[in-house]
């Protein structure tokens, strides 16, 4: 059984979110702990490392529910002093604390939940862990939750759809409901966090989640209908259309080049303000067209100045994580503008095809924090420019970009950030075939709704501004994540495109928690995507002379 290491397996923490103004409570497992027979496998980590990486999420406090015991045999005696140095409190809680009401075991209870609502009500972020980051953090925080206002039930619920596992078990809500009754606060349901509906107000995290995930669940979806006519579709899965994954590439939920591309423009995001955080300087295009180029290298080829580079290839621009992972050494219906423009280092300028507009997504988030002068719109297109050179091709890639950067803010609806990215395509020249495209997208949303016609009526998504157009079109009309996305890849067409397009732009606006489960369970490189959003969220808060931990610089290299 492989060793779980800092290295193989970054520490993960699932957050929940209590209101406006409120920090984040994490939830996650015992940092750097050392546990060789463990039923889950072999852990042996490194606790620096991870507590580099919990800092670098945003943590400020720590609760740790060990014992003494448990922390010698887990060889983290030393946690103390050493989340001290990475900048963080601690606190450590016994776990008995969780079992029994006698007046010292109330007194650390009501002590440390008064600490962590502190830190909360100040909008600093606490990270809740206890050895395996399952049962007592989630009895932990499930009782903090009911305390203040939730039913325990509801807490319960709460923390596993949070964690997107299970809830903490049925026998713990007397515990639960014993804390929430203990300090006298219990209010039936009405917590003063405000709302907890965590499905209706995503987080900015669930929002790069959902982005991200959501996109390769389209083009998963898509994968096995791509150049199909509807038609075909009908007849092969009946007259709703594909509503399930089908196998593509021999496996269910397979993604196809629209997801490795978004992948490694993420990557290409992330790295570059790595770059600037080294160095002080960078050009994000330089950087995304290095990504670009190890994503060429995974499907076996390489571009025709890769020795004249000023970066070494070989030693500069084939490093970092993703290019180590097997699953994305697959050609899975490259486009042929990618790979002639990436190997011969220029843009085919005739090219408009929907292959810059299906990976910029990651840009719009990446822009949310607003690291980079210029805007999102600008990234994107200059992103795109890389291999497609005819102004829709870009200009379309551009205006998803902004799009997308435009629903991070919650309060913008679809129609809204689509009116807005239409002004400012007015003063680009080129630009009247995406203005068009947009235009005819709303309309048959307005107009047609899920009339058959409306579709047809865009295109059929293999150019760029029928792509852009056709996901739009979808993520309007749908009354849920699971309906666009059906809706987006059930025509003839690019269906792949398009249903990646709708997933990435419902998933920014929704979150996770909208996509559902059993997609995201089958997957492919589920767990890769969703390290990839965490990443892109976490680095894009840090600012010039950040320290950033090693575990990080190991998956993205600063050149």
């Amino acid at each position: 059984m492989a060793i779980k290491t800092s290295k193989t397996d970054p520490i993960r923490v699932d957050w929940i979110a209590p209101g406006a103004g409120w920090g984040r409570i994490g939830m996650t497992y015992c940092p750097g702990k050392y546990h060789p027979d463990a039923r889950s496998g072999s852990w042996d980590r490194d606790i620096d490392t991870d507590l580099e990486d919990l800092r670098l999420w945003g943590g400020r406090h720590m609760v740790s529910i060990l014992s003494d015991a448990e922390m010698d045999i887990l060889k983290v005696t030393s946690m103390r002093s050493r989340i001290q140095e990475h900048g963080m409190s601690w606190s450590q809680m016994s776990p008995d604390t969780l079992v029994s009401l006698d007046p010292d075991s109330q007194y650390e209870w009501t002590s440390t939940s008064q600490m962590v609502l502190d830190a909360l009500s100040a909008g600093e972020d606490v990270i809740i862990n206890c050895k395996n980051g399952t049962g007592k953090t989630g009895t932990f925080v499930s009782a903090l939750l009911a305390q203040n206002g939730l039913e325990p039930e509801h807490a319960m619920a709460y923390v596993g759809h949070a964690r997107q596992a299970t809830s903490p078990r049925t026998h713990d809500q007397r515990l639960i409901s014993k804390h929430a009754a203990s300090n006298g606060v219990f209010t039936g349901g009405v917590s003063k966090f405000g709302s907890w509906t965590r499905a209706s107000i995503p987080t900015l995290l669930d929002q790069f989640k959902g982005c991200l995930l959501g996109g390769a669940v389209g083009d998963a979806m898509g994968a096995a209908v791509e150049f199909h006519s509807n038609d075909e579709i009908q007849e092969k899965f009946g007259p709703d259309g594909i509503c399930e994954y089908a196998e593509a590439y021999g496996r269910l939920g397979a993604i196809t080049d629209d997801t490795q591309m978004t992948m490694f423009t993420a990557e290409g995001a992330i790295r570059s303000v790595m770059r600037w955080l080294n160095r002080g300087i960078c050009s994000p295009e330089m950087v995304i067209r290095h990504a670009y180029y190890r994503w060429l290298h995974t499907q076996g080829d390489r571009p025709a100045r890769a020795n004249t580079l000023p970066i070494s290839y070989n030693k500069h621009v084939l490093s970092g994580w993703l290019i180590d992972i097997d699953e994305l050494h697959s050609a899975r219906a490259p486009g042929g503008t990618c790979l002639e423009a990436l190997k011969r280092c220029a843009p085919v300028v005739e090219s408009k095809g929907c292959g810059g507009v299906m990976r910029v997504a990651p840009i719009g988030l990446f822009s949310a924090t607003r690291q980079f002068n210029g805007s999102p719109f600008e990234l994107g297109a200059n992103a795109a420019k890389i291999t497609h050179g005819h102004p829709t091709g870009y200009l379309a890639a551009g205006a998803m970009a902004e799009i997308i950067f435009r629903l991070t803010d919650r309060n913008v609806e679809i129609y809204d950030a689509c009116t807005d990215v239409i002004k400012l395509l007015e003063s680009q020249t080129g630009s009247a075939e995406t203005i068009s495209a947009l235009n005819a997208a709303l309309n048959a949303a307005i107009h047609l709704g899920r009339d058959g016609s409306a579709i047809p009526s865009l295109g059929q998504g293999w150019v760029a501004e029928e792509a852009l157009a056709i996901g739009v079109y979808a993520a309007m009309i749908a009354d849920s994540f699971e309906d666009g996305i059906r809706i987006a890849v059930n025509h003839s067409g690019d269906s792949d495109s398009t249903g990646s397009i709708t997933g990435q732009i419902l998933g920014t606006k929704l979150g996770v928690q909208a996509i559902p489960q059993r997609w995201l369970r089958n997957l492919e490189l589920r767990n890769e995507i969703e390290q990839l959003a965490y990443d892109l969220f976490s680095i894009s808060f840090r600012r010039e002379g950040s320290d950033i931990g090693t575990a990080f610089k190991r998956r993205y290299p600063p050149n």
